[in-house]
Parts: C-alpha cells; sequence; structure tokens
C-alpha cells in the first residue's frame, strides 16, 4: 500500500497493476525482511510438525507393540481347541481384510470383532499378512469342520438344555466334537446327571401339556354345556306363538353367521345387543354342531312362517297399523302376522275396521288416478316420439326429391338421411361425387 499503480489491464482472471520501476526497486529491502521472516516462520512450524510426528509415531508403534503382545497370547498352540484355533483364524481373516466361506458362519459372533480390531492395530506390514494367511487358513478351516452347535449335541446326546457349552470352549454356541467327547470321558457321572434331568424336564413338560390339554378340553366342553343349555332354556316350545319361534329361529341364525332366506334380525340397539350375548354363549358349539342348529332354525323358521303373512295394507299405513295392533295385543315378526288374530281385532272394533275399509278404498282411488296419470304422461311422450319421427321422416324424404331434383336423378338412387341440401353441401357434393352418385351416372 505505499506505492501506487500507474496503469491497470482487465485480464479474465481480475486486473493486472502496472507499477513504476523506482518504486518497486525502492522496496527491496522490505521485500527481504518479509521473505527473511517467513522463511522463519516455515521453519518453525516444520519443526512443530516434526514433533507431533515424533510422538504419533511412538504411540502408534506403543499401540502396534502391546496388539502384538496381546495377539501372542491369543495364538492358539499345539493341542490346543478347535474353537481356538477359528476364533483366531476368523479375526486374523476379518482384521486383513481377506475372505473365506467355510469361516463366513464365524464372522459374526461375540468375540471376533474385538480380536479382529487387535489384528488391525498390530499394523503388521502386507507380506507378513500375506504369511500368515498362507500358514493359518488351512488350519482354520480344518478347525471349522470339527465344530458343532452345542444345541445339537443336547438334542442328540439327550442332555438337559444349556448342559453344554458349559465348561467347554465355545464360540458362539459351537463346541468342539473331540472337547465334548473328551469331557463325556472324564465325566461320566455329570452326564449321567444331565441325562436325568433332561428326562424329568421332558415328563414335567408332557405332564404340563397334558394338564393343559385337559384344562382346554374341559373348558371347551363348559362352553358347549352352556350353549346347549342355552338352546334348550329359551327356544319356543311347538304352543309358542309364531312370531315368537320365528324371531328365535332368525337371531340364533344370524348368531351363528348364517342366513335364513328372506329374513333378517329386526334392527334396534336391543337386538343388536341380544345377537351379541348369542354369538358370545353359542361359540362353543364345534361347526358340524353349528350346521345341525342352522338347519334346526331354518326348518323352524319356514314352519312358522308357512303360518304367517305379510298384513294387508297399502305400505304407506303399514307400519302405523302394525303398531296400532301392536297395541291391541298382537304379537307379530316385522310385517308378518298371523291373518286370524288380525281379523279377531278387527272384529272387535267395527270402527277401526271400517275406518281402514276407508282408507284402502281412498288410497286404491289414489293409486288408481296416480296410475292413470302416468299412463296418460306415457301415452303424451310415445305420441310426441311418434311426431317427431313422422316429421323426421317427412323431412329427409323432401330433402331427398329435392337433391334429385338438383342432380337430376331418380328419388331412389339418394340414399336414405342424406341431409339438407343446402348451397355448401351442393358445392361440396359437386366437387367431391360420392360412390352412388358416380356409379349411377356411369350406369347412365
Amino acid at each position: 500500500g505505499q506505492i501506487s499503480p500507474v496503469a491497470s489491464m482487465p485480464w479474465k482472471w481480475g486486473t493486472i497493476w502496472f507499477y513504476r520501476g523506482a518504486d518497486v526497486d525502492a522496496l527491496a529491502g522490505w521485500l527481504t525482511v518479509d521473505a527473511a521472516s517467513r522463511h522463519v516462520a516455515a521453519v518453525s512450524k516444520r519443526s512443530a510438525a516434526a514433533r507431533k510426528g515424533a510422538a504419533t509415531r511412538r504411540r502408534n508403534a506403543a499401540a502396534a507393540a502391546a496388539a502384538r503382545e496381546k495377539l501372542a497370547k491369543a495364538e492358539p498352540g499345539e493341542g490346543d481347541s478347535a474353537v481356538l484355533v477359528v476364533r483366531y483364524v476368523t479375526a486374523m481373516l476379518t482384521g486383513f481384510g481377506y475372505r473365506c466361506q467355510p469361516l463366513e458362519a464365524f464372522t459374526r459372533l461375540a468375540g471376533i470383532s474385538e480380536l479382529a480390531h487387535t489384528f488391525v492395530a498390530a499394523r503388521i506390514p502386507a507380506g507378513e499378512q500375506e504369511a500368515m494367511r498362507l500358514t493359518w487358513r488351512d488350519q482354520g478351516i480344518q478347525a471349522a469342520g470339527a465344530l458343532v452347535k452345542a444345541s445339537d449335541l443336547n438334542r442328540s446326546l439327550g442332555l438337559a438344555p444349556g448342559t453344554l457349552p458349559g465348561p467347554l470352549a465355545h464360540l458362539g454356541g459351537w463346541v468342539s466334537r473331540h472337547d465334548v467327547e473328551m469331557w463325556i470321558v472324564q465325566n461320566p457321572d455329570a452326564v449321567e446327571r444331565a441325562r436325568r434331568k433332561e428326562q424329568e424336564r421332558q415328563m414335567l413338560e408332557s405332564a404340563s401339556q397334558l394338564a393343559a390339554a385337559e384344562a382346554r378340553r374341559i373348558e371347551q366342553e363348559a362352553t358347549r354345556l352352556q350353549a346347549e343349555a342355552f338352546l334348550l332354556t329359551h327356544e319356543p316350545g311347538e304352543g309358542a306363538h309364531p312370531a315368537v319361534r320365528l324371531q328365535f329361529a332368525v337371531m340364533v341364525a344370524t348368531a351363528l353367521d348364517g342366513m335364513i332366506k328372506d329374513l333378517s334380525a329386526p334392527s334396534g340397539p336391543e337386538t343388536t345387543m341380544a345377537v351379541h350375548e348369542m354369538r358370545r354363549i353359542l361359540q362353543g358349539l364345534d361347526k358340524d354342531r353349528r350346521r345341525e342348529v342352522l338347519a334346526h332354525c331354518r326348518d323352524l323358521a319356514s314352519d312358522a312362517r308357512s303360518k304367517m303373512r305379510i298384513l294387508t295394507s297399502p305400505h304407506r299405513f303399514r307400519a302405523r297399523r302394525i303398531e296400532t295392533l301392536e297395541l291391541r295385543g298382537l304379537v307379530h315378526y316385522d310385517y308378518l302376522v298371523v291373518p286370524d288374530e288380525v281379523a279377531e281385532i278387527l272384529r272387535d272394533d267395527p270402527e277401526m275396521a271400517a275406518r281402514w275399509t276407508e282408507e284402502d278404498a281412498v288410497e286404491k282411488r289414489r293409486v288408481a288416478k296416480r296410475n292413470e296419470q302416468r299412463a296418460a304422461m306415457r301415452a303424451a311422450r310415445a305420441a310426441k316420439r311418434n311426431h317427431r319421427r313422422t316429421a323426421k321422416r317427412d323431412r329427409e324424404a323432401r330433402w331427398r326429391e329435392r337433391w334429385a331434383a338438383i342432380l337430376e336423378v331418380p328419388v331412389a338412387a339418394v340414399p336414405v338421411g342424406i341431409g339438407n341440401p343446402t348451397e355448401a353441401a351442393i358445392r361440396s357434393l359437386k366437387r367431391n361425387p360420392p360412390d352412388w352418385l358416380t356409379s349411377h351416372q356411369r350406369g347412365g
């Protein structure tokens, strides 16, 4: 900032500034001092980085030495269990980044990951890693073939669950078959105790299963007896009213998720709750018994339905009349009634009978008048349609005659539905003659 430029020139990466040579030479001393200070700073930074790097290398060397010492202790020796060999080789291959298909099943077991990190921390050179892989890989594969699941051995030997691996070296539930054989030879009493324990466990398990099955059977029998008692207690007898028998049959069929032709349970919260309660009680019936009960309900409904009829009344009066008859003691199911009972109530109340007769006559006249009006409306619509069809037919006939006169052809040669002969239509037809016109002209 101590000198000023004398000229500038734009450049694609910025601006080029020009200074006087004398002004730049005057800064020579300052530039020398600046370069020296920069050099001193760089040298000091390099020495600090070197110190930090040396400390890091010492720490890494110490960690690698500790890891190597740990690996030396974990390395299996002559006569060690196949479990230790598989653990060591699998962790070594995983830490070095090698893959070995026969050992893939052991890579995710507990203890492998930690030992694999130890191999990584040991910082073993690549050449030494390859030598170790060649030395140990085949041994690891051979040792893996000698391993077996401890749970499978417990079952095959008749031992109690959890007996193996127990005191033996294991890797995620895998044990050496040789170790197991040696343990059996050296501990015959322990093997016998484990087998007796397994036999006792199986006996207790069988007893508990039998007890549970018997408890389920008793519970099922209790629910079945409850359902049978409900049917026996609540089913109406032969002398019961047909409406009562019909209602019972329909509600039981609905509770059993069945259907009776042309009949359904009456709507309403009380009926819905009663059906739900029946469904809860009857769930103890087996499939065959449910089918028998449904068939019986259908027969019961058919017998009751044959004694009842839909109330003979205009539809608009039927609900009100049912309510009136119900207040006078009539027993019904929906709109189904016993005709003799209705006739007896009407005989006891001649005024109501006369009023209903007059209502029926008025309703009959109203329906007849409505039907006459609808028939008249249908006839009027039919007349309009016939008039439109006739007018359309006459209009198309006139158009055909005009086309025939314009084109000087017989009327029979002009097709039906040709349309109105407007000036535009005539020009278009003469410009592009249709097939029927050209064929007629050729024939002429």
